[in-house]
């Protein structure tokens, strides 16, 4: 039977935004990231956003597991070009993409079709995990990838993960120093802060331009801690913010100014009762809600 865990690092005591005059009066831009509306073809998607007040959105191009896609703004060249004439003529901008894995087989040049697509869209972040246990080869691969990235003006941004070989936010800040790339970053979720176990005096403390987007969503305290159940959960089965027990508001006052908060929450469950562009529209009331409680 797997073990159940109380994950006590988030405390409940609310920050109080006078403690640190630097989170003071956020002005963030609010991003729906892919999973959220994944079930919804992406001209759809950018309809809903532009519709709903998003300041951009995130789209996947490449899958995460099996059994996923087809992805049709990497396979047809004409709906990508109707993507990009919707972005613009919605005034909504395609913040980051998803998803290059980096494990023991990576190679760089696979990702040139992506990082075009990338650029065609106009998006600024590629989304990037670490799947390879040898660490110094890791670290390669991502400096690599980021000077790779770079010549299409594109971030890399590293989300660390408790199954993969970037557990927490330590490993990943320690990749990010050793490659000495100025388009690297650190991709902040919600989700895996709480399952790696990360203080928000953690998160204050990484350099801020190492950081641009936070992830949010809600969940459980107490959780399986059995791989196959965190990951179901992180693809499948997340909260809306207020829904769960994380401490988002503490979590939101952590963030600096320049950071774009990204509604992620793939609920398959809520996805056979709600549209998308209900989901798109309760994610963005919950994250104004706290948005406003920290301005």
């Amino acid at each position: 039977m797997a073990k159940l865990y109380w994950n006590s690092s988030m405390s409940l005591r609310p920050v109080s935004i006078t403690e640190d005059s630097s989170l003071q009066k956020n002005k963030h831009k609010i991003n729906l990231s892919y999973l959220t509306c994944g079930d919804c073809h992406p001209l759809d998607t950018i309809k809903i956003a532009s519709k709903l007040g998003y300041d951009s959105l995130g789209f996947r191009l490449m899958p995460s597991g099996p059994n996923q896609g087809p992805f049709v703004l990497m396979d047809s060249e004409k709906t990508c070009r109707e993507a990009v004439i919707l972005l613009r003529d919605l005034g909504i901008k395609a913040l980051d993409i998803e998803i290059i894995k980096i494990d023991k087989n990576f190679d760089v040049r696979d990702y040139k079709k992506l990082f075009e697509k990338a650029s065609q869209l106009g998006a600024g972040h590629l989304v990037v995990i670490g799947q390879d246990k040898v660490f110094e080869r890791l670290v390669n691969n991502f400096t690599i990838l980021c000077e790779s990235a770079g010549k299409f003006d594109l971030t890399i941004e590293l989300e660390f993960m408790p199954w993969t070989s970037v557990p927490d936010l330590a490993t990943a800040n320690d990749i990010i120093l050793r490659s000495k790339k100025q388009n690297s970053g650190i991709l902040m979720d919600a989700l895996h802060i709480d399952r790696s176990n990360i203080s928000f005096s953690q998160i204050k403390n990484i350099n801020p331009n190492f950081v641009n987007i936070f992830q949010f969503c809600d969940a459980s305290r107490v959780y399986d801690a059995s791989e196959k159940s965190m990951l179901f959960v992180s693809r499948n089965n997340r909260l809306f913010p207020g829904d769960g027990e994380l401490d988002l508001l503490s979590l939101a006052h952590t963030m600096h100014d320049h950071i774009t908060v990204s509604v992620e929450v793939p609920n398959h469950e809520l996805a056979k009762k709600m549209s998308g562009f209900d989901r798109a529209s309760l994610g963005i009331k919950r994250i104004k809600n706290i948005l406003e409680q920290i301005s």
